[in-house]
């Protein structure tokens, strides 16, 4: 998980406005976390 986050945050000292961590074992993680409120993942915005 360090790695991920050293990226996440690399890429949020490049501009990146916010990152989204999901799990990759879920079906349709993405859709789940952009089209719903609920959201799955773990968002980190600077």
């Amino acid at each position: 998980m360090i790695p991920k986050v050293e990226s996440a945050l690399e890429a949020l000292e490049s501009g990146v406005e916010k990152v989204h961590f999901l799990d990759g074992r879920m079906p349709h993680a993405l859709l789940l976390e952009i089209f719903t409120d609920k959201g799955i993942g773990t968002e980190i915005i600077l």
